[in-house]
């Protein structure tokens, strides 16, 4: 019961002390044989309650967050269409929180990770489709030949222009 508490109170600690995105293993939670141990009174002797005071050492191993991105990255990269790029900062991770190990120490585990991935636009394919088109028709034409997460904007000079330029250097995408 007392070993119980202070796997339990160890869990805490170590669950605390490494990083918030950071992967603890529970199943690599281990305890050194006792380095303090303590009784009041001492054995032998008489008294109405018994006072024991333990000092236990534990280890455990965790996966740093970075290194889960990693090799999530290099995973996910590996997967990815051709033509498409990911969004920074949008990698996520789901652990199925079973853990086994094996007979050689390993410990196995599931883990989901999924990020956002958008379609790469080419600059020169907006220009080419926008030429010398009035600026409402291009923007018809750029929705429904691309796949845009907005409407586009044409911002024209002068803004009076009734016609997108015929030369593509004139033309600057952002």
């Amino acid at each position: 019961m007392v070993t119980a508490a202070l796997d339990q109170q160890a869990r805490q600690e170590v669950a605390a002390s490494i990083g918030a995105h950071d992967l603890l293993l529970p199943n690599t939670l281990k305890a050194d044989a006792p380095s303090q141990e303590t009784y009041d009174p001492p054995a032998g002797q008489p008294g109405d309650m018994l006072k024991l005071t333990m000092s236990v050492q534990y280890s455990a191993q965790y996966v740093t967050a970075d290194d889960l991105t990693q090799l999530a990255q290099t995973v996910l990269d590996a997967s990815m269409p051709e033509g498409f790029v990911s969004n920074p900062d949008t990698m996520q991770f789901n652990s199925t929180n079973v853990f086994a190990a094996d007979q050689s120490g390993s410990t196995h585990f599931n883990l989901q990770a999924e990020r956002v991935i958008t379609r790469q636009i080419q600059s020169s394919q907006v220009i080419f489709s926008a030429l010398g088109l009035s600026p409402i028709y291009a923007k018809q034409v750029l929705q429904s030949n691309l796949p845009l997460a907005a409407p586009p904007t044409i911002d024209m000079s002068p803004s009076w222009w009734p016609w997108m330029p015929l030369i593509p250097f004139r033309i600057e995408v952002q």
